[in-house]
């Protein structure tokens, strides 16, 4: 079975934080084969990944982590296209007896 040419590929650059390079370099091949566009990924610290979007550093697609107002107030994004991937839980667990750390706003 010939699959059809892929006519025109474009380059795609991603910029995002290291903490997620795991997940998208594992969806990176998929995205191009069915696409045929090729994705340049550069990744970062999550702070340093949302002053370079807010700085306006070329990109086409940026993953920042939350909270991200100076991304949206910079005006290199639209607020309307964020859209959340993940979420991470951290739990805290306390030896027997130990004090138990400041709970801030409780």
């Amino acid at each position: 079975m010939a699959l059809a040419p892929v006519l025109h590929a474009d380059e795609i650059s991603l910029v995002a934080p290291g903490g997620i390079r795991a997940a998208i370099v594992k969806l990176i091949p998929d995205f191009e084969k069915k696409t045929g566009h090729k994705v340049v990924a550069t990744f970062g610290s999550g702070l340093g990944t949302k002053r370079q979007v807010a700085a306006g550093d070329p990109f086409d697609v940026p993953i920042v982590q939350p909270p991200y107002p100076e991304v949206l107030d910079s005006g290199h994004v639209i607020a309307s296209t964020a859209t959340p991937l993940a979420t991470v839980a951290v739990g805290v667990a306390v030896r027997t007896g130990a004090r138990k750390p400041d709970q801030p706003g409780r």
